[in-house]
């Protein structure tokens, strides 16, 4: 094993043998520490990939190897979190334990963050949660609302709306960027409750805040109110006329009928 080279050993796992694929494997893990240094971490994070089990172990241990690097890199943690693509329920415990014991809270960036809550798993994106908890900072608050807010997933859309009163509040320009949000959210069927309710009093709160801020609320209310439920369209309504109110002068789609007096 310590003659071969990392040609031959790439021509192993090229062989259409699971017996062969697993020499390989063995052998890169024999030469992990030698290796490491030279392949891209991509390539190693592919490893754990791989259907013969000798080959991801191979790659669990080249990371292990690469734990230097990975420190030093935001780019090289990122394309580490491929780990978690892997459908082998042994290759994400072995993430769980790359990025949640061999790495620290300060090791980790918004964007490796982000990646791990990407994720088609919705373990995964738990877990990227929990670490975000670990090492949020307040001045990444605004990118973690941006990006979390075009997450398709329900989970990842009620957990955007937890950051914003304290990172979109009181700012039009950040509700105008925010607008694809709520009308995914907000056009939900029979889903998105809590997300729903959050955005609806945060919407409510931050139409009366200026001019500015009521006039992107009435447009995003409007689009939305014909389309969403019974239960939705009345606070909707509701916030329309309370803007209505305030700032008579705006174009908002409501009437508002004097109660006729009968004697």
């Amino acid at each position: 094993m310590h003659q071969a080279t990392q040609e031959a050993t790439w021509d192993l796992l090229r062989v259409p043998s699971s017996a062969a694929q697993e020499v390989a494997g063995r052998v890169i893990e024999t030469r992990a520490a030698e290796w490491a240094q030279s392949l891209e971490t991509s390539a190693i994070a592919l490893l754990t990939h791989h259907e013969v089990m000798a080959v991801r172990q191979s790659g669990y241990q080249m990371l292990r190897q690469s734990l230097p690097r990975l420190r030093q890199s935001a780019m090289e943690l990122v394309n580490s979190v491929m780990v978690f693509d892997s459908r082998w329920a042994d290759a994400k415990q072995f993430g769980f334990e790359l990025f949640g014991q061999l790495l620290q809270p300060e090791d980790f960036t918004p964007a490796v963050v982000v990646s791990i809550c990407d994720c088609v798993d919705p373990a995964v994106r738990k877990f990227g949660r929990d670490l975000l908890t670990q090492c949020f900072q307040s001045c990444d608050g605004q990118e973690y609302l941006v990006k979390f807010s075009e997450h398709p997933a329900s989970d990842m859309q009620i957990f955007a709306s937890h950051y914003l009163e304290r990172y979109a509040g009181g700012h039009p320009d950040r509700l105008q960027e925010l607008q694809p949000y709520f009308a995914r959210v907000l056009a939900q069927v029979n889903r998105g409750r809590v997300a729903k309710q959050r955005i609806f009093a945060f919407l409510d709160a931050e139409a009366t805040q200026s001019e500015a801020a009521a006039n992107i609320v009435t447009d995003i209310l409007t689009r939305q109110s014909v389309a969403v439920a019974i239960g939705d369209k009345s606070r909707a309504i509701a916030t329309l006329l309370k803007i209505h109110q305030m700032f008579p002068h705006l174009d908002v789609p409501i009437q508002v009928t004097p109660i006729a007096v009968r004697t």
